[in-house]
């Protein structure tokens, strides 16, 4: 072996992944389950239906969410939290824009008792008035500092540009948001959302005695009891628009640029993933070359796309010196004009290629990423075949149906434009 020779690259031909196990933990509580890694750890991520999308008014969900924790019937915060810690677990809730989510991390031998302190704060959460109090004047202070940052205030803005200022993915919060809340508004919104079907995803190192102690703690904790909450009507007609947020003594200008665009389960997706690496989605793109190591604008730019269940954006964002903040955005309009004029060529696209085959392998290693991987799929009404699909078409896409695509989906004129600056 002549080991001055670095080896031949090859495009990943299948991608070793599999379908999670799919069992019923009860009538109103799908589980998928991944096996996989060496240690005695088990996750289960337990995912409900009370996400802001169904809220009744701002800021009910996040806040519910953070105060699963804040005392139960039977423990106090401090309490619930010790015995949490004695046995080396962690449970985390947070509240999503589709989901709430509760994720609990636990040793093997201690299941037993590690989901029923879940169980707790699934069943008997109280939401104590001192506690709530505390939480609503923290999230003031920490909102006023986010309020100072360009990155916060260009990022809220631009969704609720894109989405509608009264949309569940667009609404700012504001002071008096949080001072509206109150412990009736958590405890019924808990009451009414918390007992519907649910989710749940377990992966790590399990076997059939795990699951079956996991399915008779499940089986009696969701009834698919359904919300008669109706919900505002939150239709938005998108218009692109330009928008310049002033804020005082800034250091750097915040830039967001993107909109609306196709789901995850539109045929012109794959090819839209590929234009969105090659123009910001990993460290050798477009816009880092130009905007960070030609011009030195910026330390990191990144476009994205963002899917939700009732939504999805592009997003171009970065941080800039406020002295060169509209080169800064002209730059990045020049790059997405090259896009739709000039195919990409052959070494660009094969190294994108390669990229994109690695990325997939890494996202996918180990069963807590594999987890995450899939239940996005799922929520769409995916499988793994998404992968399968989308290597075929890395494997086989030309620059002209680049070309063409970037001319569908990446019209200037569709783009929102949000800078918070000096």
């Amino acid at each position: 072996m002549d080991r001055s020779l670095a080896p031949p690259i090859r495009l990943l031909e299948t991608i070793p992944f599999a379908e999670a196990k799919k069992i019923k933990l009860s009538k109103n509580v799908e589980a998928y389950l991944v096996a996989g890694g060496k240690k005695n750890i088990i996750r289960l991520q337990t995912f409900i239906k009370a996400g802001r999308w169904h809220e009744p008014k701002k800021l009910v969900a996040q806040i519910c969410a953070r105060m699963l924790k804040e005392g139960t019937k039977n423990y106090t915060a401090k309490a619930l939290a010790e015995k949490i810690d004695f046995y080396g677990a962690t449970i985390s809730t947070k509240a999503h824009y589709d989901y709430v989510s509760i994720t609990l991390y636990t040793l093997k031998k201690f299941l037993p008792q590690t989901l029923a302190l879940q169980n707790e704060i699934l069943t008997n959460a109280i939401f104590p008035e001192k506690e709530l109090n505390t939480i609503v004047n923290n999230s003031i202070q920490q909102l006023k500092v986010n309020l100072e940052k360009t990155d916060y205030i260009a990022s809220t803005g631009f969704l609720s540009e894109v989405f509608g200022a009264n949309h569940p993915y667009g609404y700012e919060v504001c002071q008096q948001d949080y001072e509206a809340l109150n412990t009736d508004n958590l405890k019924k919104f808990y009451q009414q959302h918390y007992p519907q079907s649910a989710k749940v995803y377990i992966s790590g190192k399990f076997d059939d005695g795990d699951i079956a102690i996991i399915q008779s703690n499940y089986s009696s904790l969701f009834n698919g009891y359904q919300s008669t909450i109706k919900l505002p009507n939150y239709e938005f007609v998108y218009h692109p628009t330009k928008k310049i947020i002033t804020t005082p003594n800034c250091l750097q200008a915040a830039i967001r640029v993107g909109g609306p665009t196709i789901a995850k389960t539109h045929a012109d997706r794959y090819c839209l993933n590929i234009l969105n690496i090659i123009i910001g989605g990993y460290f050798g793109s477009r816009l880092m070359k130009n905007i960070r190591e030609e011009k030195g604008y910026t330390y990191s730019i990144n476009s994205t796309i963002q899917s939700y269940l009732n939504g999805n954006y592009l997003l171009i964002s970065t941080e800039v010196g406020k002295d060169v903040c509209d080169a800064a955005v002209n730059e990045i309009f020049v790059e997405l004009k090259r896009l739709r004029t000039e195919p990409i060529g052959d070494s660009e696209l094969q190294l994108v290629k390669n990229y994109i085959c690695g990325a997939l392998l890494h996202l996918i290693d180990g069963p807590f990423k594999a987890t995450g991987v899939l239940k996005d799929l799922y929520d769409f009404g995916l499988d793994t075949r998404y992968f399968a699909n989308y290597i075929n078409k890395v494997k086989s896409v030309t620059a002209n149906e680049l070309l063409a695509c970037a001319q569908k989906y990446l019209k200037e004129e569709a783009l929102t434009q949000v800078i918070a600056r000096c």
